[in-house]
């Protein structure tokens, strides 16, 4: 009998110590997967122009690990031209032309990778972006979870998509087209006359 009282109470404390390790663990890896380093952007700005240009997409993988800090995308009315999108100069921040879709492509995987921070959350401090709008564009795509706002912009038929907050401020525009799967969507002082939407994606 005592023997077999012994064997229980060893069982019982074997699976506890299983289960603390586990939980220990457990809680080790959730603290790791929330750390977060910063990636402060250069005050340095390039830009390039949208020459040819109708849709404009900034991406960037997997953005729920990406934070902005001191960050945002505005849109504004192009003066003359063709139009341009500006951008901190950085090796993590790479354009690409498309056809008649310029991409710009926020590459936070090969800044973990280079300071041996793969799985941590990143915080990008300073990540502004311009987008000078002209009438040929049509399309703007947002990606990342950084605010996308529009100021003082007049289109006939745009086309916005954004997986965040979505502002267009004393903006006029004909047609408008808001796309995403989530968006926080708030217009002040602005005209829009025909505004087709996913209401089940707008917030």
């Amino acid at each position: 009998m005592k023997r077999t009282t012994y064997i229980m109470i060893g069982m019982y404390l074997g699976g506890l110590f299983l289960i603390i390790v586990g939980c220990i663990s457990l809680k080790t890896s959730v603290l790791k997967e929330r750390q977060v380093i910063t990636l402060n952007m250069s005050e340095e700005i390039t830009k390039t122009d949208l020459n040819g240009i109708n849709t404009v997409k900034i991406q960037t993988s997997d953005p729920s690990r990406y934070h902005y800090q001191g960050s945002s995308i505005d849109v504004i009315q192009a003066e003359g031209g063709s139009g341009s999108i500006s951008y901190p100069v950085s090796p993590y921040i790479k354009t690409d032309k498309q056809g008649s879709t310029l991409v710009l492509k926020i590459d936070y995987e090969s800044f973990l990778k280079e300071n041996e921070k793969d799985g941590y959350d990143m915080m990008m401090q300073q990540a502004y972006i311009l987008v000078e709008a002209s009438g040929q564009l049509v399309h703007i795509e947002n990606e990342t979870l950084n605010t996308m706002k529009l100021e003082g912009l007049t289109a006939d038929s745009l086309s916005l998509a954004s997986q965040s907050k979505l502002e267009v401020n004393n903006c006029n525009i004909n047609s408008a087209y808001l796309l995403g799967s989530y968006i926080d969507f708030v217009a002040v002082n602005t005209t829009i006359q025909n505004m087709h939407a996913d209401l089940d994606g707008i917030k």
